[in-house]
């Protein structure tokens, strides 16, 4: 955003729980004390913003175009204001002849007239917020922000601080303008005739009439305010198109796309329009789930690349014939270039990463650790115990490190996602250089046809001091092997598009039951 670097300070609360605090926020924790004696001078100069986000993981991915949009539009303003080519032009005495209630958190003390300018000031910064979502997003800010209003309200009502849904989704639907292309169409095909202004007060009926007379204005200013190219005037289309086809197939899309020829790199933004995309045709299962991966995968990569790995590796495809048994480097680039159902999906594939008869595995940044309880024993029969009694699961930037503790298990996952063909199967091994200091990959080695998504790895360290393991280490190696014949049909499965670690499912075995009840009668 060309702006000094800021602490972010991030609370999760209610689903409509979503804003930006931007003045200096040191001052407003500590006003009461004496700021230049009693606070530390480093802390005086830290530049702080606190964002406040709903707790509902299922929609992370889907709206994050408000986040990294519409709030931090909010930071931009402050730091950097916006000013109209031509002031907002309001009626004031015909404002001041309204006779319809302000909204009750309206401040008294100012004429009626002076109080609906406020209103419009107010309604203006989120507007201006709402363009630079659309401006950095296209159709997915279009979506993000008018699915979440909807969520928050069945109905448009005008605020305080906030204008009527019906006009900002009327005006981002403008802003999104005759550039958009077909896929961002479809995707604010979603949000079209979503509400009208009827049973708005007069007052606030006059107000959407003059910002519907300055949308123009608003969006030009934030285009010169960001000084990029908007996001639907990129010619992104395709790129998106594809994206959306492969999360629609289980697959959490690409780092680069192949464009007639030419190969481009993924951006954040495709990738959430992708996934709307994905919502507007009703098509993917697990499209959040799967678009964060996506998400994840791109932000480990830009921080792998500037601190000097390699770019990932995209599969060509070959003339050859693979042959019965264990798949070497050769049958291996084979089935991964291949365009037909022989094809195996791993991405990202990073240089070097094939070796004679495998493929490098890399841990993520997710883990599931155990953690003591106070039950004097975990039994995986008892439909009223559950996993997350005994373990707990944590997060770790990309950079940081995971301490791993002599005889400690931790379940962790593979950075990578395969996906499987119906006619290999695979097995997982640890890295020997990994196996000699004492890290071992427990027991989930075995990897069935069909299977997609990131690899469970339980690892434990046999060693006699703690292990320091950084997300992005290659730990542990892919071995394939050919089946004597494919599984046409698709098992069923516990765990349906993993993407992390997943607590354990023991207790959805079929033969649970019949060991209660053999259980139950021995006690008898």
């Amino acid at each position: 955003m060309g702006l000094p670097p800021h602490e972010a300070v991030i609370t999760l609360g209610t689903p409509t729980n979503f804003g930006t605090f931007v003045p200096n926020l040191v001052t407003a924790l500590f006003d009461s004390f004496d700021i230049d004696r009693q606070i530390p001078p480093e802390l005086q100069k830290l530049d702080l913003i606190f964002v406040s986000v709903p707790e509902i993981e299922g929609s992370r991915a889907a709206w994050q175009p408000i986040i990294a949009g519409h709030e931090l539009g909010h930071l931009l303003q402050a730091l950097r204001p916006i000013s109209l080519g031509s002031p907002l032009k309001l009626d004031k005495p015909l404002l001041s002849k309204t006779t319809d209630p302000l909204p009750a958190s309206t401040p008294t003390g100012f004429s009626r007239a002076r109080a609906i300018e406020q209103i419009a000031a107010r309604w203006l910064k989120e507007l201006i917020c709402d363009a630079y979502a659309v401006h950095q997003y296209g159709a997915a800010g279009v979506a993000a922000l008018s699915d979440f209003l909807s969520f928050v309200s069945p109905v448009s009502f005008a605020g305080d601080t906030h204008p009527p849904r019906a006009l900002r989704t009327r005006l981002m639907l403008k802003w999104l303008g005759t550039t958009a292309d077909s896929a961002q169409v479809e995707i604010a095909s979603m949000v079209e005739g979503l509400d009208s202004d009827d049973g708005l007060y007069d007052w606030a009926q006059l107000l959407c009439k003059a910002f519907e007379s300055v949308a123009e204005q608003v969006w030009l200013a934030v285009g010169v305010w960001r000084g990029t190219q908007a996001y639907q005037d990129r010619g992104r289309q395709q790129i998106v198109e594809q994206l959306s086809d492969l999360i629609a197939s289980g697959i959490p899309g690409a780092e680069r796309i192949d464009v007639e020829g030419s190969v481009l790199d993924v951006e954040s933004a495709d990738v959430i329009n992708a996934s709307w995309l994905c919502f507007a045709r009703r098509k993917g299962s697990s499209v959040n789930r799967l678009a964060l991966k996506a998400l994840d995968t791109l932000d480990f990569l830009i921080k792998w690349q500037a601190a000097g790995g390699g770019a990932s590796e995209t599969a060509h495809s070959h003339v050859y014939e693979t042959g019965p048994g264990a798949l070497s480097a050769r049958d291996l680039e084979y089935r991964l270039g291949a365009t037909d159902k022989s094809r195996l999906t791993v991405t990202p594939l990073l240089p070097n990463a094939i070796g004679s008869a495998s493929v490098d595995l890399r841990i993520g940044n997710r883990f599931i650790v155990f953690q003591r309880a106070n039950s004097s024993g975990f039994d995986a029969l008892d439909t009223n115990l559950d996993p997350r009694s005994i373990q707990t699961s944590i997060e770790k930037s990309w950079g940081d490190t995971f301490y791993l503790h002599p005889g400690q298990l931790v379940l962790a996952a593979t950075l990578e996602y395969i996906v499987m063909p119906n006619d290999l199967t695979a097995q997982v091994i640890t890295r020997s250089s990994y196996g000699r200091l004492g890290l071992l990959s427990a027991t989930a080695v075995q990897v069935h046809p069909n299977f997609a998504g990131c690899l469970t790895l339980e690892l434990v360290n046999l060693g006699d001091m703690p292990m320091a393991l950084t997300p992005g280490e290659r730990v542990a190696q892919l071995l394939l092997f050919t089946m004597s014949s494919p599984v046409e049909d698709q098992l069923e499965v516990k765990y349906t598009y993993p993407t992390g670690p997943e607590f354990s499912k023991i207790r959805h075995d079929e033969e649970s039951e019949v060991l209660r009840r053999l259980r139950k009668e021995f006690g008898e």
